[in-house]
């Protein structure tokens, strides 16, 4: 398994004055990437770009995060607007909603707007937990609108937009 990390790349700008060029994480990577984002989008940033290298049924794949200022009309329950493409070139674009929280931290529940490649009535306009474990292991309903598990071994912050 790959050394678990949240990276920021050395191309991007210390937009809120992190002192290392990443943190070294065991648990909750992409938990940290949302918070992380959300603080950005916070200090005027207005786009955000992830790459995280997921294991999904044991092969390596790519997911790619923009997080973004809301912009919806139902602003105050979103805390960004989400767009997800998955390395089967599927793409979503959602709201990112605070769902409480659980016994390991926050919870998040993603909404499916649009889809792009991969379409599924079930996903569309309803709010889908993701489930946070220890082990970086998150529990989700995948574009096609099924549940699975994917294990996150790494996430970098690739791009700021302000």
């Amino acid at each position: 398994m790959a050394e678990q990390d949240y990276v920021i790349d050395s191309d991007v700008e210390n937009a809120c004055g992190e002192t290392s060029d990443y943190w070294h994480a065991e648990t909750h990577l992409l938990r940290k990437a949302i918070l992380h984002a959300r603080e950005l989008l916070f200090h005027g940033n207005t786009e955000i770009h992830f790459q995280c290298t997921i294991e999904k049924n044991g092969a390596l794949e790519t997911l790619k995060l923009l997080c973004a200022q809301a912009e919806s009309p139902a602003k105050h329950e979103c805390l960004m607007d989400l767009h997800l493409e998955h390395s089967a070139q599927s793409r979503e674009y959602g709201q990112l909603l605070a769902a409480g929280t659980g016994a390991t931290g926050p919870l998040y529940a993603f909404v499916c707007l649009e889809q792009e490649g991969a379409v599924t009535g079930r996903r569309r306009g309803k709010q889908h937990l993701i489930e946070f474990f220890n082990d970086n292991l998150i529990a989700w309903i995948n574009a096609a609108g099924t549940r699975e598990r994917i294990r996150v071994l790494r996430v970098s912050l690739v791009c700021l937009t302000h």
